[in-house]
């Protein structure tokens, strides 16, 4: 083996584990760590094993078949039970997290094999492919280290491979390295990006977690406790016309998705609205602000936010914020201008200008809630038995009894007094309780009906869920709203808001009627409605008591710190560099100056010790025993004995005494070897071991 070629054989080693560390870091939402862990030390086993023996120990071609069989059907089983145990998403697509977990185990497998010239570059396209599905199922920023990491030593070694000279050196390597990912980091930040939505790899390949946060789907089928994640998605900024820090009101609420079409337990948006994809950007400038008029800039941090969560209701659509890009990709921050003071309760209907809904989705419920439906409507109707009459507006039983066509054709104008009376019901009757634990008892009906008709407990999902289909089964059109209510203020002006703020509330399209001139016209609002009980409170999360909680006391005070250091680290510094990377820069320089020092001298070290044993390795390839009491120069002369007749190595005879000698020398003298002197012998150790691999390769030949 030349000196080029163990050179760009080491670096694809090192490139391979480092793609395999890169996928494993990336499965770790999927995996959990010791398992990850388990999976990273096969190749990196392998690659040690290699460079220990210099591929002279193959693993038996049967044993390699018979173990990477093994991993394609245990692994595989494995990887298929994975993916039908997560129902929240197509196989092919939920396959994809554990068959990518099988891989490094297989290059393992493939490494000790016996290597064949075109296993270089199976062993490259390997590592392209952990890279690859490590980029698919990586979000963090912080990825970028690994990924230029691998991208330079494969490079490398492709340079090395492909210049078919000699070994062009380490400082033309480094440097080569260094040019390009100048060049393409300069490029990433002079090129201009486009506001596209964050990867989010973790809801796109992982099953749901029943916690509060951000989801652009609402599935009302589970059971079980939902847990309070107190982990912050988003942090804003609020100020007035003049600049100055001013306040959010406490019930504020943060609208993410809007949710029409309800299937068998679960909600989504239509193909044909923002609902299940967020809010899409305007482009800036923002509009002047009127003094009546507050200015909101958001900063998203949770990875599971990929679209724009705005105040609710808004004026105008966020616009990006300028001068906020991350290291990777475009940071996820943009200005709204809100109304100052309470929040409204009706909005105009402007989705009907781009055809956002239809009106079967808005109006579409269960069979058997229709009837249900009615009948509480006009168990809380004017003169009906045990009705009392409520402030907001007329709605007699008589008007209820008379409408043509029941179920489900209710005149508009009873449309805005049916669904605040039924809201009502819901949030202050008390015959529904407010709870996280989510329960089922009869599995056979719809979720929304057996908590309107049995369980009658549930969270803000579940009574906004049988309000809007309420709302439908007698005729009002409505839908579900995906978002926040409320957050915390950190310090005047500064907000942030949490998973636990999570909610759900329902608008109903009620008319509006304006008198013009002689004829009344009719206009259209989204009335907002909020069934979940006012005494329920997502936002409260008990604290543990004793030491314990004197520690999270301290933590949550030092908040306003972390906010303000985190927003230092990704600013933009020397060089339009966000300053959190330049110590990440100067580790990784410092560790490669290290690595690069350390390796002169343990390849001085090594050569010393290698040279008996790989003597031993050439005379098992050509067939000879050696005796316990054989000496390395006696091995040697039976070595260039039997080499001075082999057409392959007839001239490197003296070789391998040359090699014993300077094993003696660095035994007996006490000198140790310099760099120069290591460097020949382990040089020519490789030389001997290609040439006899290949002169037993030809002796199998023609006895075949």
């Amino acid at each position: 083996m030349t000196e080029t070629d163990r050179h760009d054989r080491r670096l694809l080693h090192a490139a391979l584990i480092v793609s395999s560390a890169f996928l494993m870091a990336t499965e770790r939402e999927f995996l959990p760590w010791p398992a990850l862990a388990l999976i990273l030390c096969a190749p990196i086993a392998a690659v040690a094993h290699e460079e220990r023996t210099g591929g002279c120990k193959p693993l038996a071609d049967w044993a390699g078949v018979l173990l990477g069989g093994l991993i394609g059907v245990i692994g595989g089983s494995w990887a298929i039970a994975q993916a039908v145990g997560n129902r929240f998403l197509p196989i092919s697509v939920a396959l994809i997290p554990p068959v990518a977990a099988l891989i490094p185990l297989l290059t393992a497998v493939k490494l000790v094999r016996r290597q064949l010239p075109r296993d270089f570059w199976v062993l490259h396209g390997l590592g392209m492919v952990q890279t690859a599905l490590g980029c698919v199922l990586g979000a963090e920023e912080v990825m970028v280290a690994p990924l230029a990491l691998h991208a330079m030593l494969g490079l490398a070694s492709l340079r090395s491979r492909l210049s078919g000279g000699a070994w062009p050196g380490w400082r033309i390597i480094f440097a080569e390295g260094t040019l390009l990912g100048a060049a393409a980091l300069a490029a990433f930040f002079i090129l201009p990006g486009g506001d596209v939505p964050l990867w989010n790899p973790g809801s796109t390949f992982g099953a749901s977690r029943l916690a509060t946060g951000y989801g652009t789907e609402i599935d009302l089928n589970h059971q079980g406790r939902l847990e309070l994640d107190d982990e912050v998605a988003i942090e804003f900024d609020a100020n007035d016309q003049q600049g100055r820090p001013t306040t959010v009101p406490a019930d504020q609420k943060f609208r993410a998705v809007d949710l029409e079409i309800y299937r068998a337990g679960r909600w989504r948006g239509s193909t044909s609205t923002t609902g299940g994809r967020g809010v899409p950007m305007a482009l800036p400038p923002l509009p002047t602000m009127t003094s009546r008029q507050n200015l909101l800039s958001f900063r998203v941090v949770s990875q599971e936010i990929t679209t724009p969560v705005i105040a609710d209701p808004p004026l105008f659509l966020p616009v990006p914020s300028p001068g906020r890009r991350g290291l990777v990709r475009r940071q996820l921050a943009y200005q709204q201008i809100v109304a100052a003071g309470a929040p409204r309760e009706r909005t105009p209907l402007q989705d009907d200008v781009d055809n956002r809904f239809r009106l079967e989705d808005l109006l579409s419920s269960p069979e058997a809630m229709r009837p249900w439906g009615w009948e509480l409507l006009e168990s809380l109707a004017d003169g009906a038995e045990g009705a009392s009459r409520h402030a907001e507006g007329s709605l007699p039983l008589k008007a209820l009894r008379e409408t043509p066509g029941r179920p489900g054709s209710m005149p508009p104008a009873l449309f805005e007094a049916s669904a605040r009376r039924l809201c009502r019901f819901f949030a202050e009757s008390g015959q529904y309780e407010y709870t996280l634990d989510l329960e089922r008892s009869d599995l056979s009906l719809d979720p929304v009906v057996d908590f309107l008709k049995n369980t009658r407990r549930g969270h803000c999902e579940r009574f906004s869920s049988g309000l809007a289909l309420t709302l439908r089964s007698v005729g009002i059109p409505a839908r579900l709203v995906k978002g926040f209510r409320g957050c915390d203020a950190n310090e005047e002006g500064k907000y942030v808001i949490r998973n636990h703020h999570a909610h759900s509330w329902v608008e109903a399209l009620v008319p509006r009627y304006e008198m013009g001139g002689v004829q009344q016209r009719v206009s259209w609002d989204w009335l907002l409605l909020d069934p979940t009980p006012a005494a329920a409170s997502v936002t409260e999360v008990k604290a543990p008591e004793g030491w314990l909680g004197a520690v999270g006391g301290w933590i949550s005070q030092q908040q306003p710190l972390v906010a303000e250091f985190r927003n230092w680290w990704t600013d933009a510094g020397l060089g339009g560099i966000p300053n959190g990377a330049w110590p990440a820069l100067a580790c990784a320089a410092g560790a490669g100056a290290l690595a690069l020092s350390r390796s002169a001298r343990v390849r001085t070290a090594r050569a010393g010790r290698e040279v008996v044993p790989r003597l031993r390795a050439l005379a098992a390839l050509e067939g000879i025993r050696p005796k316990a009491s054989m000496t390395p120069v006696e091995l040697a002369r039976e070595l260039g004995a039997r080499w001075t007749a082999d057409p392959v190595l007839a001239g490197r005879a003296a070789d391998a005494e040359w090699l014993a000698e300077e094993h003696y020398r660095w035994t007996f003298s006490g000198a140790e070897p310099d760099a120069d002197a290591a460097r020949a012998v382990l040089s020519r150790l490789d030389d001997l071991e290609a040439l006899a691999r290949e002169s037993s390769r030809r002796r199998r030949r023609r006895v075949l």
